[in-house]
């Protein structure tokens, strides 16, 4: 058996994450952030390829992005905007 699965032979993870790309990876993050233990798996190097269709799910947490609110939405309500550039920073941390 390979050492690196060796060592994990014994060890009980809450959730196991397939796909070490942006998505594998931000979810691991935020699952860990919330106390659960993550295995993160991948046929490959981790960052090396590219997450399908993940253009629309990443960004910096601006609301603006979806359809249902855009830009203008928080021109007219410009505090949901400061709440969604917190709730942005906080999910960077």
């Amino acid at each position: 058996m390979n050492r690196a699965f060796s060592d994990l032979h014994e060890r009980r993870f809450d959730v196991i994450v397939i796909g070490g790309g942006i998505n594998g990876a931000s979810a691991a993050q935020n699952l860990s952030a919330g106390g659960y233990s993550c295995l993160v798996v991948d046929k490959g190097d981790f960052g090396s390829g590219a997450s399908g269709r993940s253009a629309r799910m990443l960004h910096p947490g601006l609301r603006y992005f979806e359809a249902r609110k855009p830009l203008l939405h928080f021109g007219l309500h410009p505090g949901r905007f400061v709440d969604a550039l917190r709730g942005a920073r906080q999910a960077m941390q």
